[in-house]
């Protein structure tokens, strides 16, 4: 469900007021233009142009969450938008790194209401639109090896503490919510819920691996490309966990044509002192994805279960275990 803001253009500029005053824009300015994201998904968003007299034009980001109690955490995957601003403002500005340039936020204590401010990124297109797709894959692979490089001792850093953590529980979760959810296809795939049992072995695994800042949901979606600059977006996810876990979702359902972005994900990380066991590694991380996808809500397992690919994916990295 998507959530949209509530009132005229002046409540917007009340709220703007204060964080633009923030950034040096203590001149007058009216709202030219509000355009819908396109994009927008778990909470509404808007690209939204301001007019200054004195000024060029200043086009931002406002993505919205009306406070509604009911929003869904995802057994912690999801920290929700107040965590996304807390991780701009606190966590993301001491990574040299390209990013969406974090402008302010807004509350309602009261209320829950929350409003996150972003410049634009203007020419900004998914990385898989872009011309020369590839190559720009190729780029955000690098920027994901050097932006887990740069986090390698997160575990120290003083904002660490205030991440979600994937631990034994959080692991553990994912494959009884998809054993359950998966139960209306029981006949369909027999051995689904001995695969479940057997995520035990890699849930060890990824808790043998050093922690970092991780994205959280690093699909190629979530990637954009602008001025040849890689940006990725939507941080509401990011937590302490294994930096494979993002390469996992990068990778997700590419198959082969992957195997060079692994490559240069592994080349901006470690250049060539790849570490042992990595490959079991990646393949516990791509058990996981699956895992999380399937264990999610009922309707998006049953959206997998019209095309069995994740099923069957968990059974043959099930029977490379082995």
């Amino acid at each position: 469900m998507t959530n949209r803001p509530n009132g005229p253009n002046s409540d917007l500029l009340g709220l703007l007021s204060p964080i633009l005053a923030g950034r040096g824009h203590e001149e007058s300015y009216l709202i030219a233009e509000r355009q819908a994201n396109p994009r927008s998904h778990t909470y509404w968003s808007e690209f939204v142009t301001l007019r200054f007299d004195s000024r060029p034009d200043l086009r931002i980001f406002c993505k919205y969450y009306d406070g509604s109690s009911h929003r869904d955490l995802g057994h912690g995957h999801r920290g929700g938008l107040r965590y996304e601003v807390d991780v701009y403002r606190s966590v993301l500005s001491g990574f040299d790194v390209t990013l969406p340039v974090f402008l302010g936020a807004s509350y309602n204590d009261n209320s829950g209401e929350t409003l996150l401010v972003l410049d634009s990124i203007d020419g900004a297109v998914k990385v898989t639109k872009a011309p020369e797709w590839k190559d720009r894959m190729h780029e955000a692979a690098q920027w994901l090896g050097r932006f887990h490089r740069l986090g390698g001792a997160s575990d120290e850093r003083d904002w660490a503490g205030t991440l979600m953590r994937y631990d034994s529980d959080y692991y553990r979760g994912w494959p009884e919510r998809a054993r359950v959810l998966a139960r209306p296809f029981r006949s369909r795939f027999p051995g689904f819920e001995e695969s479940c049992a057997a995520f035990g072995e890699s849930i060890d695994t990824l808790l043998s691996l050093a922690p970092t800042l991780i994205h959280g949901k690093f699909y190629p979606k979530e990637v954009l490309v602008a001025g040849g600059a890689i940006y990725p977006v939507d941080w509401e996810s990011a937590a302490m966990a294994p930096g494979v876990i993002d390469l996992a979702m990068f990778i997700d359902g590419w198959g082969p044509t992957a195997e060079p972005w692994i490559d240069a994900y592994c080349e901006a990380r470690w250049a060539r002192e790849i570490p042992n066991g990595f490959e079991s590694a990646l393949r516990a991380a791509r058990l996981y994805v699956h895992m999380r996808w399937l264990g999610d809500f009922d309707e998006l397992t049953s959206q997998q279960a019209v095309n069995p690919w994740r099923f069957e994916e968990v059974r043959k990295l099930v029977g490379q275990m082995g």
